[in-house]
């Protein structure tokens, strides 16, 4: 299986030919272009499983949302992916996660490494006003001097926030 390679932080950049239906020859017009778009943005949103709606559709996710409350969806709880360029000479991924595990209404739920990052995924208690949640992941990486290069992203918003902005 071949792989579409984008730019780096492209959203392409993971899409595989045969998701795209686009045989080895490519389209011969812009008609079969469109078509297998198409069938790839439907195949993308009614049938492909995404981890960031808990291995649901897109129009699954929908779907559960329309049949909700504005008040079940507010109660729903709160994500913050935590993302470290570097740690501290004496600290590892661990040190960061049992302090944030310690703070009332933080659940570490995930980690992993990339290339070049350290990931975190929290999940905070519905009852824990956002800014004071993000402020405390910002103290504790500050304290733990893992601050540098580090931000979050909120899952309410999907916003991208650096820690050096958060006071």
């Amino acid at each position: 299986m071949e792989r579409v390679m984008g730019r780096r932080g492209s959203t392409g950049r993971h899409l595989r030919r045969r998701e795209l239906g686009v045989d080895r020859r490519g389209c011969t017009s812009e008609a079969d272009a469109r078509r297998d778009v198409f069938h790839w943005i439907a195949f993308h949103n009614h049938r492909r499983r995404h981890s960031a709606f808990g291995c649901h559709s897109p129009a699954d996710c929908e779907r559960t949302l329309e049949s909700m409350s504005l008040q079940q969806i507010a109660a729903q709880p709160m994500f913050i992916d935590i993302y470290l360029a570097s740690l501290a000479p004496d600290v590892d991924r661990d040190d960061i996660e049992d302090e944030l595990q310690e703070v009332d209404g933080f659940d570490v739920v995930g980690a992993g490494v990339g290339e070049d990052f350290v990931n975190l995924d929290v999940e905070v208690d519905d009852t824990v006003p956002r800014e004071w949640a993000l402020a405390t992941v910002a103290e504790i990486l500050r304290n733990l001097g893992s601050h540098a290069g580090a931000y979050v992203r909120m899952s309410d918003t999907g916003e991208r926030i650096e820690i050096g902005d958060i006071a």
